[in-house]
């Protein structure tokens, strides 16, 4: 579980190789497109179907020839428990359901409450930035999946319990 805000942002890799290694983990869910990519030496061919953790530290590499988005989850030292860091360490591609969703993949490393969003929008946190108009005290989001119902929220101003 996220403590604290985990950077969500969507990416895409074109044709030269990107090598990287950060003192973070990260969760890659493929949106769009297929990506090649090299995890500590483990290598697989990620889509719609397969993501992708990488291990704090570890040395990870994409290229992709066709075009492509994934969502990249910069997970904070502590996000993830212990255990569930060791079992993704192990087997850093993981089959995605196509029946499952994300919200399902998303539920197995992190706590999702009733009413969290998962932000997906602009890369760079465009509409967190400040620059823009965003959620406020008054606001109405309603959200309806076909077949599983809808949903109405309305925003509040946060107030710190006593």
């Amino acid at each position: 579980m996220c403590l604290s805000p985990c950077p969500i942002a969507i990416r895409s890799y074109g044709a030269d190789s990107t090598v990287d290694r950060h003192d973070f983990a990260q969760l890659v869910l493929p949106l769009t497109g297929e990506l090649a990519m090299d995890i500590a030496g483990r290598e697989a061919r990620l889509d719609r179907h397969v993501a992708a953790f990488v291990e704090t530290g570890a040395r990870h590499d994409q290229v992709s020839r066709v075009a492509n988005r994934s969502i990249i989850l910069d997970l904070h030292s502590g996000a993830l428990d212990d255990d569930a860091m060791a079992r993704l360490a192990r087997r850093p591609y993981i089959a995605l359901s196509p029946d499952g969703g994300m919200s399902w993949h998303l539920s197995q490393f992190l706590t999702l409450e009733p009413g969290d969003l998962v932000l997906t929008g602009t890369p760079q946190g465009v509409a967190l930035s400040g620059r823009f108009p965003y959620l406020k005290p008054g606001d109405v989001v309603d959200i309806e999946i076909e077949g599983l119902g809808a949903q109405r929220q309305e925003f509040v101003a946060w107030e710190a319990s006593r």
